[in-house]
């Protein structure tokens, strides 16, 4: 790798969250509120505090409102000169933040296949649009930890185990490493595999959270995926780096939320409001 510091991020935002229909034929769920600010607000504001400079938006159709959102607005801006209202509309002006057009992905991995070209030969981030972190940075802690090993992480957080047939669970291939909502492994850890969604005897409870740090290698994987659906899942791909002893954990100490389904939607506005 050309330069292992970390500055890029890569955000998916596509689908048709269909758990949010009828709201999301107009909007798209990473643009539901939090508060008064947008999911993917959030977002970009955990990327910038971790130190990420170059941000690339991987976005589907109808999902121009994310561009406008963060593109200036000289009108609105006048008019809050002029009120004398103390409020920066432009947070993130200076990120460089593109965007590409992603049609019809493949599943999660062909979607991050398409930031090859912004990647480069560099280490970086991958953030889902669908979950958001308070009171400690994920990346900050990923980017910790590729520093010192060098290998692709990810966010792991501890989830209820009946909840454990909803998300990719964490083998880390220790015995009893986590029992029934306590983990006793490390902060960080190397791991085994993903089993994605298990329906019975999982082997942890710990989940994977939404955030990556990946290394180019990540795409040679992508390109040589042969799947009978035609899909190309992220965690089969995450599977084939950790099989090469390359794929490590973090178990965040951050609050984590699940913003992709109404429930986890509602829990943060609730989490919020009671801050």
């Amino acid at each position: 790798m050309a330069n292992t510091k970390i500055t890029k991020a890569i955000i998916t935002c596509g689908g048709y969250a269909t758990r949010f229909l009828p709201i999301t034929k107009a909007i798209p769920k990473e643009m539901l509120p939090i508060g008064n600010k947008p999911i993917i607000h959030y977002i970009v504001e955990e990327l910038k505090d971790a130190g990420i400079t170059d941000i690339l938006i991987l976005i589907g159709r109808g999902r121009e409102v994310v561009q406008n959102y963060f593109d200036r607005h000289p009108e609105l801006e006048t008019v809050i000169h002029e009120k004398g209202m103390n409020i920066n509309i432009n947070p993130f002006a200076d990120l460089n933040i593109t965007y590409k057009r992603v049609p019809m992905p493949r599943g999660a991995a062909d979607n991050i296949w398409h930031a090859k070209t912004f990647a480069g030969n560099e280490p970086f981030v991958v953030a889902y649009s669908d979950t958001v972190f308070f009171e400690h940075n994920p990346t900050i802690e990923l980017i910790t930890d590729f520093e010192q090993h060098k290998k692709s992480t990810i966010i792991a957080s501890p989830i209820p185990t009946g909840n454990t047939h909803k998300y990719g669970i964490i083998d880390t291939g220790i015995k009893g490493a986590c029992a029934t909502g306590t983990c006793f492994i490390k902060r960080a850890f190397q791991i085994k595999q993903i089993i994605e969604k298990p329906q019975s005897n999982p082997p942890s409870n710990l989940a994977s959270c939404g955030r990556f740090v990946l290394t180019p290698e990540i795409f040679a994987m992508i390109e040589n995926a042969q799947t009978e659906s035609g899909e190309v899942c992220m965690t089969e791909q995450l599977n084939k780096v950790a099989g090469h002893g390359n794929l490590r954990g973090v178990r965040t100490r951050a609050r984590c939320f699940d913003t992709g389904n109404p429930q986890g939607w509602f829990e943060v506005n609730e989490y919020l409001t009671k801050k």
